[in-house]
C-alpha cells in the first residue's frame, strides 16, 4: 500500500463515470461501457490483501474485476475503435494490420508480466510490450509521430535497460543464498 491509494482509487471513480457516461454507436457498446464502469468502480471499493492475509471474496472481487475492466478496454481498441479500417487495402489495411497485430502482443505482454512469476520473465515481458508500443507511438508515420516513437523507444530502452541491471544484480546476489538456476529470479 502507499500513499498513492487515495489518488488511485479517485481516477478510478473518475474512469468509471466517464465509462457510464459513454453511450457507444450500438447498444452492445452501451453496454460494455456501463459493464467498464461497474468493473472500475468495484476495482476501486474491493481493495487487494495484503501480504499476510488469506484471499477473501474481496480480493477475488477485486482480480475479476480488474480482468473485466481489462478486457472490455482491449474489446474496445481492437473493435469499435478501429472499425473504420477493417477489410480495407492498402495503406489503411497494413497500418490496420499492424495496429492489431501490436495490440495483441501488448496484451499478451502485460498478461506475461501479471502472470509471472519469475524476474526475468518479467522483465522480457515489459520489454517486449515497450517495443509494440514504440511502433504504435509513430503509427501514423507522420515525422512528428516517428520522431516520438524513436523518442519513446530510446526512454524508455534507457529504463528497462537499468531494470535488466537491477534483475542480473537481484539474480547475482541470490546465488549465494539459493545457488544457481531460475529458482534466483523467483519472487
Amino acid at each position: 500500500y502507499t500513499e498513492a491509494r487515495d489518488v488511485y482509487v479517485g481516477m478510478l471513480f473518475i474512469v468509471g463515470s466517464f465509462w457510464w457516461a459513454y453511450n457507444g454507436h450500438t447498444p452492445k457498446e452501451k453496454m460494455a461501457g456501463k459493464f467498464a464502469s461497474a468493473a472500475a468502480i468495484l476495482v476501486a471499493v474491493c481493495p487487494t490483501a495484503c501480504d499476510s492475509c488469506e484471499p477473501s471474496w474481496i480480493f477475488k472481487a477485486h482480480a475479476a474485476a480488474a480482468v473485466t475492466l481489462f478486457s472490455i478496454l482491449a474489446y474496445f481498441c481492437f473493435g469499435p475503435f478501429r472499425k473504420d479500417t477493417k477489410g480495407r487495402g492498402g495503406k489503411k489495411g497494413r497500418r490496420s494490420k499492424i495496429y492489431l497485430t501490436c495490440g495483441w502482443i501488448m496484451v499478451a505482454c502485460m498478461l506475461v508480466a501479471a502472470l509471472s512469476n519469475n524476474l526475468g520473465l518479467l522483465w522480457i515481458a515489459i520489454e517486449g510490450s515497450t517495443l509494440a508500443s514504440a511502433l504504435l507511438v509513430g503509427y501514423y508515420r507522420r515525422p512528428g509521430a516517428v520522431e516520438a516513437g524513436w523518442k519513446y523507444l530510446l526512454l524508455c530502452s534507457v529504463g528497462i535497460t537499468l531494470a535488466l541491471l537491477a534483475t542480473v544484480l537481484l539474480y547475482y546476489s541470490a546465488v549465494h543464498v539459493y545457488g544457481e538456476g531460475p529458482v534466483g529470479l523467483r519472487w
